[in-house]
Formats: structure tokens, C-alpha cells, sequence
């Protein structure tokens, strides 16, 4: 799907989908549990732009949700995760019964819809889809789209690796017997790049709903574990007892998954190896920094892309009842806001047809 005109981007609606099942994929799960949290893209576009953004979400929001009876067995594993089982789902009505007030509910959003969810396309839609044609109506208007949100957050973050890479830190010192700093790059903020897609030679090997561990490129550049961040610095001149050093010194502002904190990289300039070492406040991520005044750096980070592990990364907090349908749709939405209009963008430019959806035999 492209981008609608400028004047019409905010024109449609964002509903984060969410379904609790069975059991696994491959093993023809029913759904025990759904939820769709909807908000306009007007809506999504300018809270993103509000600082309250980072506690609060937006006060125009359409939710349905409702556990459903599957008619069937609901395995061990699947019960213990999601607190659901045979004896209090009983009671609710099965997807037959429940699927006029969904397909209500989703005509009645305003139009175009982006269906989003995590691990969508390997989970989520081809099992709605599949549920949906068991009550005869698979499809839905030609208005409506899916998207899935562990590919998109990590095109986004790939996206904005690249960038830094254009934009690496080039340190050079000389010892003149005064060990000055010649010149230093800076990184700026990332460059939007809204018009990129996925890649259609990335490997899923994805069987759970959530799981995914994503391998990043090398790069050179200095990150924290999170790759959405503004990374300035300076640098300081001291002058002791007749002598002068030089410092550098990185303030890595990381507004958007730690609002409310900064994190301070300080290095200090190393006559002996003639390095720029990072002193040991330096972030926990999972990185090798070496050889950072060198023809040959390297820079390796490891990150999950769960929609647990994203809200830890983007918040600094435990995702709170997992696996309960609403609280993972509204922690997805949370998680979006975090990349506000390139969300949304990347979100419309990245969709597909939800009739294209195949179904989970």
C-alpha cells in the first residue's frame, strides 16, 4: 500500500489487534480472547507530538474486547500464559457468536484501517481470517489493511542504524605534547526515511506469537540499546598546573524510550593507548565498542523484538499481565507513539490488502 497525499495522512484509522489462542501455530489454534484498541491517525499524529505521550495515550479511543469460547481444548501451555481455560471461558459466546459485533465494530471506524499487530502476518491475521471464514465472511471492504509491528519496529530501528552509519563519528588524535583532539564528527538527529520497505529476503523463523531475536548489522557508531536517540556532545578544555587536556564529552539523550532521563557517555582521552575509553556508567546494552580512534571499529548489538522486550527497551519497565489481549494492544500503541509520524508513516507505506491474508490450515 503507498502513502496516501499529504493532505489525506491523517485521514483513517490505527487499530492495534490483539488475539489470545489455543496453542502455538501449526496446531489449528481457536481464538480464546481478542481485542482491537482504535485510534484515528489525527488522533495518533498529534499526541505523539505531546510530551504526555510518554505516560498518558490519547483520549479518543474505540475499544472492543471480549474472551471467547473456542469450543475446544485449550492447551496447558497456552492456559498457563494466558490465564485462560476450559472452566472460565464457558460462560463467554464462541467466535460465531461474537463475529456480527466485530464486524460492526470495525465498519464503524473511520475508514481507511490499518489493522496492526505483533507478529501479525505469522500469527494474528491468518488466524482471524481463519475464524472469519468459519462464519461464512472472511474478507473485509477493500478499506482495510494489516500491518505487522515486529517487522515495522525493526525496519525502523534498521533504518535509523543505517543512518548513523552515514553519519559515524570520525575521532582522530595526534600527540603533539599536548594531546589534542583535532576533529570530531557529531550525530545529529535521524533522517526519516519513510519511502524505504521491507526487505523481501528476511528470514522469518517465527512459531510463537511474540518471539523474535533480530541480529542488527555492525556498525561503528556509539548506541545504547535503544537505536531511537540524539546522541551531542562537546568538547572541554582543561587547563591544570601549566598543562591542558581535552575531553569529550557525550550526552546521550534518549527521549524517547527514557522520557524522563539522560544517560552521560564521558570518555576520557587515553595518551597511553592513545583510545577514547568509556568510563563504566556507560549504558548496559549488549555492544562491543573497540578500537573507536581506529581504521577498524566494530560495533555489534543483539535485540529482541518481543512486544515484552520492546516496552522494557522504550520505558524501562516490565510489560504488567502479558498475554491479556487489551493490555497487549494498548502496550503496542504505547510503543508506537514512541516513533510518533515515522510510525505512522512506515505503517501505511508497509501494509497490505487484509484480503490477502492466507488462512492458518
Amino acid at each position: 500500500m503507498n502513502v496516501e497525499h499529504p493532505d489525506k495522512i491523517c485521514d483513517g484509522t490505527l487499530a492495534f489487534l490483539d488475539v489470545e489462542t489455543t496453542g502455538l501455530m501449526g496446531k489449528q489454534p481457536s481464538i480464546t480472547e481478542i481485542a482491537v484498541v482504535a485510534v484515528g491517525r489525527r488522533h495518533f499524529l498529534t499526541f505523539s507530538n505531546n510530551p504526555s505521550a510518554y505516560t498518558k495515550l490519547p483520549r479518543v479511543i474505540s475499544k472492543l474486547v471480549s474472551v471467547i469460547n473456542p469450543a475446544k481444548s485449550i492447551s496447558p501451555t497456552a492456559s498457563l500464559i494466558t490465564g485462560l481455560n476450559p472452566a472460565n471461558v464457558a460462560a463467554q459466546p464462541t467466535f460465531a457468536e461474537f463475529y456480527q459485533t466485530l464486524h460492526s465494530f470495525l465498519l464503524n471506524l473511520i475508514q481507511p484501517v490499518t489493522l496492526i499487530a505483533h507478529n501479525g502476518l505469522q500469527f494474528d491475521f491468518p488466524i482471524l481470517k481463519t475464524e472469519m471464514a468459519r462464519c461464512g465472511n472472511p474478507d473485509l471492504p477493500a478499506t482495510f489493511f494489516c500491518c505487522d509491528s515486529l517487522k515495522l519496529f525493526r525496519l525502523m530501528d534498521n533504518l535509523l542504524l543505517a543512518d548513523m552509519e552515514k553519519k559515524r563519528a570520525y575521532f582522530r588524535t595526534f600527540n603533539n605534547n599536548q594531546n589534542v583532539l583535532t576533529s570530531v564528527a557529531l550525530f545529529s538527529s535521524p533522517v526519516s526515511a519513510s519511502s524505504a520497505a521491507f526487505s523481501s529476503s528476511t528470514s522469518e523463523a517465527v512459531v510463537q506469537k511474540d518471539d523474535d531475536l533480530v541480529d542488527l548489522p555492525k556498525s561503528s557508531v556509539e548506541m545504547s540499546s535503544s537505536l531511537n536517540c540524539n546522541l551531542q556532545g562537546e568538547i572541554i578544555r582543561y587547563s591544570f598546573a601549566g598543562t591542558e587536556s581535552y575531553k569529550l564529552h557525550h550526552t546521550l539523550i534518549d527521549s524517547r524510550w527514557y522520557p524522563n532521563a539522560s544517560r552521560k557517555l564521558n570518555f576520557d582521552s587515553n595518551i597511553e593507548n592513545d583510545q577514547l575509553s568509556p568510563k563504566k556508567d556507560s549504558p548496559k546494552a549488549k555492544i562491543r565498542l573497540e578500537g573507536i580512534c581506529g581504521d577498524s571499529t566494530s560495533l555489534f548489538a543483539t535485540f529482541r523484538y518481543s512486544l515484552k522486550d520492546l516496552y522494557l527497551r522504550m520505558f524501562g519497565d516490565k510489560l504488567q499481565m502479558a498475554h491479556c489481549a487489551e493490555n497487549d494492544c494498548i502496550a503496542l500503541l504505547r510503543c508506537a507513539l514512541m516513533y510518533g509520524e515515522e510510525f505512522l508513516s512506515q505503517s501505511l507505506n508497509n501494509s497490505i490488502p487484509f484480503n490477502s491474508i492466507p488462512y492458518n490450515i
